[in-house]
């Protein structure tokens, strides 16, 4: 039984953990796309550098 609880424990932190990494995936994500698409638009062929 006290194996079960360890297992249910570690489940809820595992959880927890995924749900951090999905918001700073999902945040990056997000960021790296609104910057590729600003740049996209904004940017001229003579102002690559």
């Amino acid at each position: 039984m006290s194996k079960n609880k360890h297992v249910k424990s570690h489940q809820h932190s595992f959880r927890w953990g995924g749900w951090l990494i999905g918001l700073v995936v999902l945040v990056a994500l997000g960021f790296a796309g609104f910057r590729y698409f600003h740049q996209g638009s904004t940017q001229r062929p003579r102002e690559i550098r």
